[in-house]
């Protein structure tokens, strides 16, 4: 009997460290997970999947709209849920400060060291938690087909014609919405004065009739500027260009007031479960060869110095995608504005936004 009980004891043993061996082993034949909070149409598919097969694993892509609703996102889960986040320039001090954000390993992103330093300096907290991504402008995209004046000034969109009535789009971002009208009014993007950022609500109350969405652009063939349900919307350099591939009388215009210069930043969040796979692509991106490829995927500019010596004359040409010297002069970046005036302009853009109806 005690013959017999031992061997059950190591039959039963043997079958456990089998099975237990089996589960290891389908672990090990799983592919892992890297989850990317980031705009759509962002990544090149081709680059994506090449990542993919050569680390055994998936990314998993979760799309945001506006700068606004990545925040909102950001603070219902308390930054979790994300191994990396695709973060404007002024978000990376604020997810930093709230604990989301892991600090950058150096030797573990070789390659960052390929990327131009003057947009580490542009942001403090970028050098020690951020990798740049891309970089751009804000502007006017309209058919010129179906609107033939000439468009030079903040002034189409935020003082339109009366063509122009239920025919806008505007990016759902009081940053960007509330930062370009200061700048038609002759102030500062980045200014903190309540008379100034007060002086914008009547013009965004004038031009509300006009306004048939305060949502960004489908960038795809389906995107209304496309169908000429939408005749102009504010816009990023970048997906201008994207959406002028399905429409060629899609024309895009930084206007003479001056335009807004802004960086996208990839971080790494402090909770993330794929850190070494995190790393990995943030290297691999950053490969000149496939940060040029990046680049003429998503027609935005690249910060990686080296990738640029690999860009077709027809991207680096591109005033669009790397505007000439004059105009960034010009251009202002968006800095970080004190908890008031932000609030301020939050609600100010809600009271108009959040009201808007749709005209027939």
């Amino acid at each position: 009997m005690k013959r017999l009980l031992q061997s059950c004891v190591l039959s039963a043993a043997t079958l456990l460290a089998a099975a237990l061996l089996a589960v290891n082993i389908r672990a090990q034949e799983l592919p892992s997970e890297l989850v990317l909070l980031t705009w759509s149409h962002y990544f090149d598919p081709a680059v994506i999947a090449e990542f993919e097969r050569a680390n055994n694993t998936r990314i998993r892509l979760i799309n945001f709209e506006t700068d606004d609703g990545r925040d909102e996102l950001l603070l219902e889960t308390d930054g979790r849920g994300f191994d990396l986040i695709v973060a404007n320039g002024t978000g990376v001090g604020k997810y930093a400060r709230e604990g989301w954000l892991a600090p950058i390993e150096d030797r573990l992103v070789p390659n960052r060291e390929l990327i131009a330093p003057q947009w580490f300096d542009y942001f403090p907290e970028a050098r020690e938690y951020a990798v740049p991504y891309t970089w751009g402008t804000v502007g006017i995209a309209y058919r010129k087909d179906l609107y033939r004046k000439p468009v030079e000034s903040w002034a189409a969109l935020f003082k339109p014609d009366p063509a122009l009535f239920g025919k806008i789009a505007m990016i759902r971002s009081s940053r960007d919405t509330v930062g370009m009208a200061l700048k038609m009014l002759g102030y500062s993007m980045n200014s903190e004065s309540i008379e100034e950022i007060n002086a914008v609500a009547p013009l965004l109350v004038a031009q509300r009739p006009f306004v048939k969405a305060y949502s960004y652009p489908v960038i795809d063939a389906q995107s209304a500027l496309v169908s000429g349900e939408i005749v102009m919307t504010m816009i990023y350099s970048g997906d201008a260009l994207t959406l002028q591939q399905h429409h060629p009388d899609i024309q895009f215009v930084l206007p003479r007031e001056g335009t807004g210069l802004w960086v996208d930043y990839l971080v790494l969040s402090t909770y993330s479960r794929e850190k070494t796979l995190a790393y990995r692509f943030l290297n691999f991106i950053n490969e000149p060869a496939v940060a040029a490829r990046l680049t003429s995927y998503v027609n935005y500019a690249s910060p990686n110095a080296a990738a640029e010596k690999l860009l077709p004359e027809s991207i680096l040409n591109n005033p669009v995608v790397y505007p000439p010297p004059e105009v960034l002069l010009e251009a202002e970046r968006f800095t970080r504005l004190s908890p008031k005036a932000a609030r301020l302009r939050k609600q100010l853009f809600a009271n108009v936004a959040e009201r808007t109806v749709a005209p027939d």
